[in-house]
């Protein structure tokens, strides 16, 4: 178990098989038929109750195995709400037993990428080509010939993967856009979709949420290489700060967590693709003078963590006057359009809240920024193994973490306790990850947790841990949903409020939000110290910063390769060491109003500032 230096605290001080048989039991020339919902709050593709026109069931009696009707496509002719097989085959309903039903959309084919396997497996590779793409939709009940006979068992669909949709704005009155093509990569390309037999479809889903979640997805192909792309009329991109329509076209994917593109894969970086998650738009873009800056054809890469949940629609919104990256190129990500000598705004892409296609259940709780607007949790995500997370009580007469954790997507939480160390075994550790075939994450919220350096003598410290080095983990949301995850806090008011939280966890790769724009005496120092798998900074927008507040934040992070850091004025000494023995390359953005030296703040040498 990982020991918390107390030398931290001190430098501060210092330095500030199946039938298909025809009848099901005894027939009573009463064939089975259905009758069909798919509720709004899961629209997430075309298909609704009015355009349901057929899908495919399987029915048993008794156990499941022996099959009394498999596969079987049922429609509704176009324009019914009656349901019926389709061919001359009929399935007659049994009498005084009960007979299981579970019905999917579209009937797998060839040509569609869904595969059956049995009742409850249905493996789905989508289209490449997005206009092809198909949602899929699953349903289960239980019916009987007394309660269903005369008017068909009811199947109340609900949606299994999720649709992306892209739409662009130009914060830039410089530089207009022709935009030509989208495309969406670094993601898994297929899954397999296991239908829990204890959940109830027809109960309806609470609020906007889907009942199913994405831990039902397994067997994910986890590569990451797949990519969707949209070739589209040209949209002509002006104005400063519109938000223009969606652009043509959508894709509908595996419910995923896709981490978001740091760096080329590869040893041949200038012919390897970016090594995770991107949304690239393809565009021509010329200055006022229209003078072109950026030929036809031009792929710009935005890279982007994906967080999908099933039956959610997210909206992706890219401010093209960033120009994005190149999709190949050298070892680190460079932009289309570098030195360009025209006011460019670098923001980040941001993800819409998810609302219904029909606009009447709206929900803000989709977001992949901070500052309160985001989910009301961190996640904690490992791939390909499991991870053991822990709290431990390094300083000070702590008795409760005020921490509480859910490893089921917040449907249930309980309260995380204190590591403690028992014959090298850390007892109340956390698992998550790979469980039982499926990728569990942990997701950690709370209410009154924060360090305390107020009094240096007595300080009140706790520090994250985890039980792997090896096991890369990445950490996302709001660190503010530690301290209260109802109004995660903007302004931070108690020193050392996240004071070496993540020190020395080797494993973490990607780091939480820290959207707070008001700081104060060493709130962040040594946060992410010794983080060595740390590639890219959570961005720093606080424009003025208190003493100590960055000191020894990053230290020896020595993949660390990427900071972007708003502050343009300073008390005290912040920045003791807070880039010590970190890559000897990368790119540090600053904000253009600062007149500080590169020196002054102790960025390395050997860094790229823009």
């Amino acid at each position: 178990m990982k020991r918390f230096s107390f030398v931290m605290i001190a430098a501060l001080t210092m330095l500030a098989s199946c039938s298909k048989d025809e009848i099901v039991g005894h027939q009573d020339d009463l064939p089975i038929q259905f009758r069909t919902v798919i509720e709004k709050q899961t629209r997430a593709t075309s298909y609704t109750t009015s355009t349901l026109t057929s899908f495919a069931a399987t029915a048993y009696v008794g156990s499941a195995g022996s099959y009394a009707m498999e596969n079987v496509e049922f429609s509704n002719g176009g324009s019914s709400t009656t349901y019926r097989v389709v061919g001359n085959t009929k399935y007659y309903w049994p009498k005084n037993v009960d007979v299981n039903f579970y019905a999917y959309a579209p009937k797998a084919s060839a040509t569609n990428g869904i595969s059956y396997t049995n009742e409850s497996e249905i493996e789905v590779t989508p289209l490449t080509d997005t206009d092809s793409q198909v949602d899929l939709i699953y349903a289960a009940n239980v019916g009987n010939k007394a309660q269903d006979a005369m008017n068909g068992v009811t199947l109340n669909f609900r949606h299994a993967m999720s649709k992306i949709l892209i739409r662009v704005k130009n914060s830039s009155s410089d530089i207009k856009f022709d935009v030509t093509g989208w495309k969406i990569a670094g993601v898994d390309g297929s899954a397999l979709f296991e239908y829990d037999k204890t959940l109830d479809t027809n109960t309806p889903a609470s609020g906007s949420q889907n009942t199913f979640d994405r831990t039902l997805w397994s067997g994910n192909d986890d590569s990451f290489t797949a990519s969707y792309s949209k070739t589209i009329n040209e949209k002509n991109v002006t104005g400063v700060n519109t938000t223009w329509g969606i652009l043509g076209g959508s894709a509908i994917l595996i419910p995923q967590y896709a981490r978001k593109a740091h760096q080329y894969s590869g040893s041949d970086p200038a012919n390897n693709p970016l090594d995770g998650a991107y949304i690239a738009i393809q565009y021509k873009a010329v200055d006022g003078s229209n003078t072109v800056i950026a030929p036809a054809g031009t792929w710009g890469c935005w890279p982007v963590r994906f967080d999908w949940q099933p039956g959610f629609r997210y909206i992706y919104t890219i401010d093209l006057a960033e120009m994005g990256y190149s999709e190949t190129g050298k070892e680190q990500l460079e932009p289309v359009i570098d030195n360009l000598e025209i006011a460019l705004k670098f923001v980040d892409v941001t993800v819409d809240a998810w609302q219904p296609e029909d606009d009447d259940d709206a929900n803000s709780d989709i977001s992949m920024t901070g500052g309160g607007s985001g989910k009301s949790f961190l996640r904690f995500h490992t791939e390909g193994g499991t991870q053991t997370f822990y709290v431990g009580a390094v300083m000070g007469g702590e008795t409760v973490t005020n921490l509480e954790y859910s490893l089921d997507e917040g449907a249930t939480w309980s309260e995380v306790l204190f590591a403690v160390e028992n014959n090298n075994i850390i007892e109340n550790g956390i698992e998550f990850g790979d469980i039982n075939s499926n990728n569990v994450d942990l997701l950690l919220r709370g209410m009154g947790f924060y360090n305390d350096i107020t009094d240096m003598n007595d300080p009140k410290m706790k520090q994250f841990g985890f039980a792997s080095e090896t096991q890369l983990v990445d950490c996302t949301g709001n660190i503010g949903v530690l301290t209260n995850y109802n109004n995660p806090p903007t302004v931070l008011t108690i020193p050392g409020q996240y004071y070496g939280l993540f020190a020395e966890c080797n494993c973490l790769r990607a780091a939480p939000e820290l959207p707070a724009t008001t700081l104060t005496y060493g709130c962040y120092a040594a946060m992410f110290s010794e983080c060595t798998n740390l590639i890219s900074a959570p961005e720093l927008p606080a424009e003025s910063l208190p003493d100590m507040c960055y000191a020894m934040m990053f230290n020896e992070c020595s993949s660390l390769n990427y900071v972007k850091a708003l502050f343009v004025d300073y008390t005290g000494t912040p920045f003791v060491q807070w880039l010590n023995d970190v890559s000897s390359t990368g790119t540090f953005k600053k904000n253009p109003n600062a007149t500080w030296t590169n020196n002054e703040v102790g960025i390395p040498d050997g860094w790229t500032v823009e």
